[in-house]
């Protein structure tokens, strides 16, 4: 039986290979990401970024 130490471990890998393949797949949709991190879905933009669009 596996310990809770290898099962965290294991889950912990697990959730990191799900996130790639989930963050890959919305760059691939078109998805920008910020550098802090944030998904932006297509065609919104940060309010004050000048793009044509901004809500003011």
């Amino acid at each position: 039986m596996a310990s809770n130490e290898e099962v965290w471990e294991a889950l912990v890998k697990r959730l990191a290979a799900f996130g790639s393949r989930e963050k890959a797949k919305r760059l691939a949709e078109g998805w920008i990401e910020t550098d802090e991190g944030n998904m932006i879905p297509p065609s919104w933009v940060r309010a004050g970024s000048g793009n044509v669009g901004d809500s003011v």
